[in-house]
């Protein structure tokens, strides 16, 4: 018994100095905004926020997509963004194929399934890519930090990249 309570007392010290959610870190401004594919809403698209090394917080942050493509992105489980400058990266994956065979635990998971390459990127590769991603934003202390994106391309471009996979 008494080394059930030093290993819960080490495990709760411990707990106390890693990083998690809550209030600690930089402080965060309201950011929001819409995601349109050829000018529609589109649902389930990841967006994410990769800070420019000359932050002063360099935190990344990310958001789904609800079904309206409206987007509130967080860090480390609180809303917002750190101020500064961004490159925004979108990534989005098609259903497995049918017929696929998802590993056991892994049924509800979409982002392991595309690890597991059983999910495909339905969008163009150069929304997904940092380098190659135009889309660019600068989170301010004031004023509205609304942010839309309207990505353009057409159903060929998309599929004439998945062939050349």
């Amino acid at each position: 018994m008494r080394v059930d309570q030093r290993f819960a007392a080490a495990c709760a010290l411990a707990a106390a100095f890693l990083p998690g959610c809550g209030d600690s870190g930089p402080p965060l401004v309201p950011v929001s905004g819409k995601v349109t594919v050829n000018s529609k809403p589109v649902e389930n698209v990841e967006v994410i926020f990769v800070p420019d090394p000359s932050n002063k917080d360099v935190t990344s942050g990310h958001a789904f997509t609800g079904p309206d493509g409206s987007y509130n992105p967080r860090v480390n489980g609180r809303f917002g963004l750190a101020l500064g400058r961004y490159k925004v990266i979108f990534k989005k994956t098609n259903d497995p194929e049918p017929g696929t065979v998802i590993p056991k635990g892994f049924e509800n998971d979409p982002t392991q399934q595309a690890f597991l390459g059983l999910r495909k990127q339905a969008l163009p590769r150069k929304f997904a890519d940092p380098f190659t991603s135009n889309e660019q934003v600068e989170v301010k202390p004031e004023g509205d930090n609304v942010f839309e994106f309207d990505l353009k391309f057409s159903e060929k471009q998309a599929k004439s990249e998945k062939k050349a996979k």
